[in-house]
């Protein structure tokens, strides 16, 4: 067998038996392909630091075979394979009915007995068949052939070859695509592609719209009610919550529920409970048993609560119902701002003491987001991931700008202080309303783009700062050097040559024609000095040297860096868009349905809640003291599951290690040591042909010595 097939099944199918658990079955014989793969097999056994992680070999031969080992045998057994739809790999270039196979398998039209013959001869010149074989085993290839949805010929000599476990993984992904488009036959090839962290070929192989996958998040999105449903009616059940039991909106019935219910546990052999979507499951089931337990009240009180928990439980409501009451939040701040906000003692009144209340709502809601959560960590881990959020952050400057605003207002002394803190905290109430495009596809990547270009304009800022403070100190030096006045240094040094890049050019402290001041000193207190006019030709070549950089320089570069970061945002704005959707939906899913400041009445009944669960659990432990001891700091797990463990674990070790030794060999100062060696090398080399070519000359002028002394 050729090196490179035994490096394959040395790596490649270890690799895949090794990160999944699976078996690799064989023929038990010391002979040809299973011969190798045990001895890959027994390297792999020996190398292993890992008692428990281990790669089963099985050898399966029958009698018939050991006794008579005839060569074509195995397109028999290929042929009875895929009629059972079995997927085949074959490896071209090993030899035998392989190569046969992977030469004929892509012209299944041209496949006739002499073409057959011919192979057989070329793959097989010891062996001699009859024209009945011939005939007998041509009918055996066509049978194969005749499937080539379950044959993948892999090519491990042939240039940009993938490597063998991402061709198995194709194959299966293959195979099953042949006989059914359903997204729960998938499942396998998928734990496969998340087991050996292959995320691309899932993406290109199994969700590339080939199967019918279902819209989960839509589901989760819509809740119980019909997906597309128009926003004008989410809207009229809103405002009139009896068009709830109308046929105004669609409901699905309990039937719809049960099949949500199957998938999501379909999906448990995913790791789903995990993630935090998983609670659904939860809510739909309490959705299927309302019904059930409300049985003994007739099929009238069953209809009204059923729909008003669907209707209310869904996300799409509790967003459509944040949004329109935060409109309403940002209309009375606005009235008490413009209209109504009254000094001490006739203030605060009444609209300005509800919109108090609405943004002490949104404190409770804000508390409860950084800190009760269903999260099992503490709370420093908890306000950290909180913090982590940019929106989080805007509400966090916008509460404290609020509370700082109202303490100012409240003292007679500070009152234009507070107005002033209140009208800037207003506008960062009102961007935060940014944040209800990201659920729109078009709209939501460009808030990735602004965030980013607001970060461009940020180092942007440190280039045109050097030239602003050179060109101001420098102009002002110049121009005005006997006015020590703080405000008028500070308005000349920074805020003029800001104005000056916009083309607000004061002519007449430049242009000597244009000047006309006067030096009387009553005339100097609240006025400009008048310019020195000893370098006005050095400050006209520095003001244009300065609009020349900052107009056509660093306004194109700037220009340049917005069309970069719109360009590589725009090429992934599907990706930007799918992760933006999520959070929303996340973040939506676990609110309350009522939304300020109605959200008091939700976080009330959470609060009970909460306390009625801790006493129940508080029971439990109680009765099962003994039973539910756990240890601290160390916990025994089941043999699988710490097989999955230690197999995680070796495999992430490998890859990261080998992502270690590569950047380690990619390295500048590797490159460097590298070659330094290499050249050192050379020199010692070329040293010693130095000292070579002197002792050869030596010897040349030590043997022609005799010869001219002899007579």
């Amino acid at each position: 067998m050729k090196s490179w097939l035994r490096d394959v099944l040395r790596k490649g199918l270890v690799k895949a038996a090794q990160s999944t658990g699976a078996w690799i079955l064989t023929s038990a014989l010391r002979v040809g392909l299973a011969r190798h793969v045990g001895q890959a097999v027994r390297d792999h056994s020996l190398a292993s630091t890992s008692t428990k992680v281990r790669v089963v070999a099985v050898g399966m031969a029958s009698l018939g075979r050991v006794l008579h080992r005839r060569i074509l045998e195995e397109a028999q057994r290929i042929s009875r394979a895929v009629e059972q739809a079995a997927p085949w790999l074959i490896l071209a270039g090993s030899g035998g009915i392989a190569d046969v196979l992977a030469a004929l398998v892509n012209q299944p039209h041209l496949l006739v007995p002499k073409v057959a013959e011919k192979q057989f001869k070329e793959k097989f010149p010891s062996e001699h068949f009859s024209w009945e074989d011939i005939v007998r085993w041509t009918k055996l290839l066509q049978n194969i052939t005749s499937h080539q949805q379950l044959l993948t010929v892999y090519d491990f000599e042939q240039e940009g070859s993938e490597e063998l476990d991402t061709v198995i993984l194709k194959a299966l992904v293959k195979a099953c695509k042949s006989h059914s488009q359903e997204p729960q036959d998938y499942l396998d090839e998928l734990k496969l592609a998340v087991a050996w962290d292959r995320v691309d070929i899932a993406k290109s192989e199994i969700f590339n719209g080939d199967v019918e996958w279902k819209a989960f998040l839509t589901r989760i999105w819509w809740g119980d009610m019909a997906a597309g449903t128009p926003i004008l009616r989410l809207l009229g059940a809103f405002l009139c919550p009896a068009l709830v039991y109308t046929n105004l909106i669609t409901f699905s019935e309990e039937a719809p529920l049960r099949t949500g219910l199957e998938d999501l546990q379909d999906l448990d052999s995913l790791d789903t409970e995990k993630s935090p979507l998983y609670g659904l499951q939860s809510r739909v089931e309490e959705l299927v048993e309302a019904p059930r337990a409300q049985g003994d009240r007739g099929p009238r009180a069953v209809f009204l609560l059923t729909r008003w928990r669907k209707f209310w439980g869904a996300p799409v409501t509790v967003f459509l119902g944040n949004v329109v009451m935060y409109f309403a939040f940002l209309f009375l701040f606005t009235y008490v701002l413009l209209v109504d906000f009254r000094p001490p003692p006739q203030g605060p009144s009444g609209p300005e003491v509800t919109l108090y209340f609405w943004v002490f709502t949104l404190v409770l809601e804000e508390i409860r987001q950084g800190f009760f959560t269903d999260e099992d960590t503490h709370l420093v881990k908890k306000f950290t991931l909180y913090v982590g959020d940019n929106w989080n952050k805007c509400d966090m400057v916008a509460i404290f700008l609020f509370i700082v605003g109202v303490t100012c207002r409240m003292l007679p002394s500070a009152f234009e202080a507070g107005r002033t803190v209140l009208a800037m905290d207003f506008m960062v109430f009102t961007l935060r309303l940014i944040h209800i495009f990201a659920i729109h596809k078009q709209l939501g990547p460009k808030i990735i783009v602004v965030e980013r270009m607001m970060k461009d304009v940020f180092f942007f800022l440190f280039f045109l700062s050097v030239w602003l403070v050179a060109y101001g100190v420098t102009t002002q030096a110049l121009l005005h050097p006997h006015d020590g006045r703080l405000e008028w240094i500070f308005r000349r040094v920074l805020y003029r040559p800001y104005l000056q890049i916009f083309g607000q050019i004061p002519l007449d402290e430049i242009d000597e024609a244009r000047v006309n001041c006067s030096t009387h000193p009553l005339l100097l207190e609240d006025s400009p000095s008048c310019p020195s006019l000893y370098a006005n030709w050095l400050v006209i070549l520095l003001l244009v040297t300065f609009l020349l950089v900052t107009n056509v320089l660093l306004m194109n570069l700037l220009i340049a860096m917005f069309s970069y970061t719109f360009q590589v945002v725009q090429g992934n704005a599907d990706m930007f868009w799918k992760f933006q959707r999520y959070n929303l939906i996340v973040e939506y899913h676990e609110r309350p349905a009522l939304a300020p400041p109605f959200i008091l009445l939700s976080h009330l009944s959470l609060a009970l809640r909460r306390v009625f669960k801790k006493e129940a659990e508080h029971k439990r432990e109680h009765l099962g003291e003994a039973e539910h001891k756990q240890e601290h700091l160390e916990r025994d797990l089941p043999d699988p599951l710490d097989q999955k463990v230690v197999t995680w674990e070796t495999v992430q070790k490998e890859n990261f290690l080998s992502k270690m030794e590569k950047r380690r060999r990619d390295s500048e100062g590797e490159v460097l040591r590298k070659t330094a060696h290499r050249v050192d090398f050379v020199a010692k080399y070329l040293g010693g042909l130095r000292e070579q070519e002197k002792r050869i000359k030596c010897l040349e002028s030590q043997a022609s010595e005799p010869r001219s002394s002899s007579p």
